[in-house]
Formats: structure tokens, sequence, C-alpha cells
């Protein structure tokens, strides 16, 4: 009667305290004798190896490991001989306090650490770039850039993200513009993807906002964007995040330029404000967009074309 009685404490204080004393440290094996030290109170090796069904030879190692680990107490009755050791358990809370000296180990190693480490990370960084980063100055790099960002957003698919200004015609002329953005319609509704695009709202979006979705049927169907309508959100630049990569273009005023860098922590800064201002803005819908009129520009064109 006994022996099932201790066989049903056992197994609850193991089901309960298994998962605490894992990670406080002990293996499966330490966990079966340092149960049934606190339950018989004390232990002697061939006693332990009968409650645990763990070979004598192993529960000498056992005794040693949480002798060291600071939860139970050696004795010997007869010089070191291992068929005389017994062993007493410590009252548990002795973890409470292992713990804390750990705590304080782990502070002093953390202060010598912070001495050091600039030392070692000066060696382990050396002077190699761990972040790739290509500026691409004049209309050629602009150009390079711009044309590169179709092909980002599709290829990362639901990843892609993008902040733009709907670049003008001017650097590049209406065909080549034009055409890219059709052809990036098409890819995109063959792949089904929608590019999330974060814009201003001002009268050059409702220009390019018209004329697009006019001329391309897909156009608003494979885009999904978003507007700010504030003075203080401005942006002059097209620029793209995907896979790791940052790819920016910029035709404002005297700046021409493209650049591409590869950092998972800018893309990682880049991502989360762009998520916090997605969250914050309004979409810009089909019915929006036919509010806002026919495209005076377009008619124009296309009167001249009849002509």
């Amino acid at each position: 009667m006994t022996d099932s009685v201790d066989t049903q404490r056992t197994e609850e204080i193991v089901k309960v305290a298994n998962k605490a004393l894992r990670k406080f440290g002990l293996t499966d094996n330490e966990i079966a004798v340092y149960v049934q030290t606190l339950i018989h109170g004390e232990l002697s090796p061939f006693t332990a190896a009968k409650l645990t069904d763990i070979p004598r030879t192993t529960v000498y190692d056992v005794f040693m490991t949480l002798s060291l680990k600071g939860l139970i107490d050696l004795e010997h009755n007869s010089g070191f001989e291992k068929q005389q050791t017994r062993v007493r358990a410590k009252n548990p809370s002795i973890m409470r306090k292992i713990l804390e000296e750990r705590r304080r180990e782990t502070y002093d190693i953390e202060t010598d650490l912070s001495l050091v480490l600039p030392l070692l990370k000066r060696e382990y960084h050396k002077e190699d770039s761990n972040a790739l980063i290509e500026f691409l100055p004049g209309i050629e790099g602009m150009k390079r850039v711009y044309l590169e960002l179709e092909g980002v957003e599709q290829s990362s698919q639901k990843d892609a993200i993008s902040w733009t200004n709907l670049m003008p015609l001017d650097m590049l002329g209406g065909k080549i513009v034009n055409n890219d953005v059709r052809q990036g319609s098409l890819n995109r509704v063959k792949k089904q993807i929608r590019t999330k695009y974060l814009v201003p709202l001002n009268n050059w979006t409702k220009h390019v906002m018209t004329y697009q979705s006019s001329i391309d049927p897909d156009y608003l169907k494979t885009r999904d964007f978003r507007f700010i309508e504030s003075p203080i959100f401005e942006c002059y630049l097209e620029m793209v995040i995907a896979n790791n990569v940052f790819k920016a273009a910029c035709a404002e005023g005297e700046e021409v330029w493209g650049l591409i860098i590869k950092s998972k922590a800018l893309v990682a800064t880049l991502r989360s404000i762009f998520i916090s201002q997605w969250q914050n803005a309004q979409p810009i819908t089909p019915d929006l967009v036919k509010s806002w009129g026919k495209n005076a520009f377009l008619q124009e064109q296309r009167r001249k074309k009849q002509q």
C-alpha cells in the first residue's frame, strides 16, 4: 500500500514540477532522483536505483550532479566509498537562492562583457561591409532603379510595400512609364498580386490616378493605394521595400539618382513605419477616383490623336 501511495505522490509531483525543474536545469534522471529524495528524506544509491529504475552506476553520477547544483547533501558513512553514500534533500527554497546567485553572476559577466565587446566586435566586423549600399547618380541610375521597382514588387508578392510620388513623365517619357505601369498590371493579374502603396493626397495624385485608371483597366484592381491627407506628409521619391532590400528612385528638381540598400535592419525599421502609417491611411477606391472627374490631360491627348 505504501509503495502505491509513494508512486502516486511521485507521479503527481513530477507532473506538476517537471517543466519548472527542467527550466531550472535538471535532467530527467536528476528530476526522478530529486523527487524521490524529497519524498523519502534520505536515500542510498541502491534505494534510489530501485525507486527510479535508473542503473545504480548512473545514480552515483546523478547524486554528484545534484550535489554540485546545491539541491542535496551527500553523506558518507564510511570514508568515501560509493556504496556507503547516502543523500538528503535540502529545503527546496534553496532554488530561489541559487537563482539569485545566478542572476548576480549573470550581471557580473554582463558588466565585464560590456567592456570587452567593443574590442571583440571590432575584430569580428573588421572593415568589411555587411550591408550592400549602391548609389546610382544621374538619369541612367534613376532609370535603372525605377524600372527595377516593378520587378521587385512582383517577385516578392505580398512582401512588397511602397511609398510613391507617382513618378512624373519628365525624365523617362510617357511611353516608358505607361508601358511599365501597364506591364506591371498584367503581371499582377497573372500572379494575383496586390502591392501596397502609400501616397500623399494632392492635385498630382489625383491627376495620375484619374489618368492611369482611365488607360489601364487593371490599374486599381492590382494595386492597393492608400492616401494620407496631411500637409506634413510629402513624398518626392519612388521607394520600395521587399526581400530585405530598399530601393529608391528620385527625379525631383535638381536631384536625379537611384539608391539600392540591402539591410535587414533598415528594411525592418522602414516596414514598421510603413505599417503604422498604413493603418491610419484612407483607401483610394474606384468610386473615389471617379469622384475627382475626368482627366483633362488625357482628354486633350485623345483629341489630338483623333486629329
